[in-house]
């Protein structure tokens, strides 16, 4: 019974599932730990074995969780970088039409002024 102590309320919730127990949602943890274990077919060592194999696959869909909200992340980060490289090249590239524009305006006038 050792087994059961550091559990969470969830996994013991999900192996009463899994042996066919009916568990409210008012029940504490006592509750649910003492209708475990005071089941007629209650047997330690599989409900043990059991409740390991519902805690790693709880902790493996949380870490797969992680990684998929990471590589979301990652994503959309590389968007941003993307979309600013793109609209930094949009600046330099209008900034330089502008200047290239403005000079020759400025040699068109000075060359108007000259031949005056």
């Amino acid at each position: 019974m050792a087994y059961l102590a550091g559990v969470k309320k969830e996994d013991l919730r999900s192996l009463c599932e899994d042996i066919g127990l009916t568990v409210t949602s008012k029940m504490s943890f006592i509750a649910i730990r003492d209708l475990i274990i005071n089941d007629t077919n209650y047997d330690e060592e599989f409900t043990r074995e059991h409740l390991k194999s519902i805690i790693q696959n709880r902790k493996s869909d949380y870490e797969q969780r992680m990684k998929e909200i990471e590589s979301e992340r990652a994503f959309e980060l590389e968007k941003l970088r993307l979309s600013r490289q793109l609209l930094m090249g949009w600046v330099w590239r209008n900034l330089l039409l502008r200047s290239k524009s403005y000079f020759r305006n400025s040699n068109h006038k000075r060359m108007t002024l000259a031949s005056s």
